[in-house]
């Protein structure tokens, strides 16, 4: 991604895909589990609530904070770290094998935010999306059987 790529996603603004954060805090890896959970999407690290670039120091301890809160969600979530000047883009890609949780529990991107998830937040049958089971059951190669 170039400058002038992020220049459009600020004047856009935060949706579905995108996430701003001036910083690296608590609320980092609710947001990464909420777009890991839904379709992925990019988190920029050094851009205010306001779409601004304030900035942010890209050191090593930083990149490995990122990656540490990655590996230590349940199951790790996969993340690509791209610097463009002093902006962190953290590509998180869509889970395989959702849902996937932080300390803070589970969590969804719906639009531009990002919502907290129960188990009673699943309604069977409803909820069940049989196309999407049958392509988890193409992709782990298991068969389903009759009973």
């Amino acid at each position: 991604m170039n400058k002038k790529e992020l220049e459009a996603l600020l004047q856009a603004g935060e949706f579905q895909t995108v996430e701003f954060m001036e910083g690296f805090s608590g609320k980092f890896t609710t947001e990464m589990v909420a777009l890991t959970n839904a379709e992925g999407g990019t988190i920029f690290l050094g851009v205010n609530d306001e779409n601004e670039i304030t900035g942010i120091d890209i050191t090593n301890k930083l990149k490995s904070k990122v990656k540490d809160s990655a590996r230590n969600c349940d199951p790790p979530v996969e993340v690509e770290l791209e610097e463009i000047d002093s902006v962190l883009a953290i590509h998180i890609k869509e889970g395989d094998y959702k849902p996937y949780r932080c300390s803070n529990g589970f969590y969804l991107r719906q639009g531009p935010s990002s919502q907290k998830l129960s188990r009673d937040d699943f309604h069977f049958p409803e909820d069940f999306d049989e196309e999407r089971f049958e392509r988890y059951l193409d992709r782990v190669g298991s068969v389903a059987t009759p009973t």
